[in-house]
């Protein structure tokens, strides 16, 4: 298992206090991936990947949430490559339970909601300014937009032969999804449906692993004071809070 975060160079300043956490808990290789640039990671394996390499990601983010670090992360193809956003905090090591849940084969992915089980890709599209309105969805991307769940990508776990599959598959849509919508989440959204269009097995992550404050705290979670809990439980990553 690795994990992986990237930042171009306007964002360095922003990730470093998630890396001070890393190396406080991550006891598993961590890669940070600078886009555009090179940096020292302070005892963080830094590997800079060209603006050509990231194509695909939005200009106004230039996140490689899709995939292109596999162009400069080298492991075996069985290995589990975790992916997270920089605007998170690590707050406690893994335990045993959260590596079996890990523990992903071919095709499976973890994944965890954006706003509730209730939230589709079409619900997300009002969010995104599509060009054409979001009445033109079904008929430009099938009717799948009805039904596929639009996921937080903030966190992903694959391995990297499955990452390899969502990223071929995501690089033959970005420019039409390009022609869809103007907000930088279209690569979020993209990634949820090609994740449906792929019939991966998706293995919700729990908030205990992955709490988020996109869309507010939700059910379960809470503020104490030595961190952000969820179900009760210290949570592993806490992001957007």
């Amino acid at each position: 298992m690795i994990l992986v975060t990237g930042c171009n160079q306007r964002y360095l300043g922003r990730i470093m206090p998630y890396l001070d956490t890393l190396r406080m808990y991550a006891d598993f290789p961590v890669h940070l991936i600078t886009v555009g640039f090179e940096a020292d990671a302070n005892h963080i394996r830094s590997l800079p990947l060209s603006r050509e390499q990231n194509a695909g990601a939005p200009p106004e983010t230039e996140s490689i949430q899709h995939g292109s670090f596999l162009q400069v992360v080298k492991c075996k193809p069985e290995e589990v490559i975790i992916y997270t956003d920089g605007d998170f905090g690590m707050q406690r090591r893994m335990d045993d339970s959260e590596r079996e849940y890990l523990d992903i084969k071919d095709n499976q992915v973890v994944i965890g909601y954006n706003f509730g089980p209730q939230s589709t890709l079409i619900n997300d599209a009002h969010l995104l300014g599509a060009y054409r309105g979001v009445e033109s969805l079904p008929l430009e991307w099938g009717e799948i937009v009805n039904t596929a769940q639009d996921w937080n990508a903030g966190f992903m776990a694959m391995n990297r032969r499955t990452w390899a599959r969502l990223y071929r598959a995501y690089m033959l849509d970005w420019e039409r999804v390009c022609g869809t919508f103007q907000h930088q989440a279209r690569q979020q959204w993209l990634i949820s449906y090609e994740i449906a269009a792929l019939g991966l097995d998706v293995k919700i992550c729990p908030w205990s692993i992955h709490a988020h404050g996109h869309g507010g705290l939700k059910p379960g979670m809470e503020h104490r004071s030595d961190g952000l809990y969820a179900d009760g439980k210290l949570a592993l990553f806490r992001h957007y809070l």
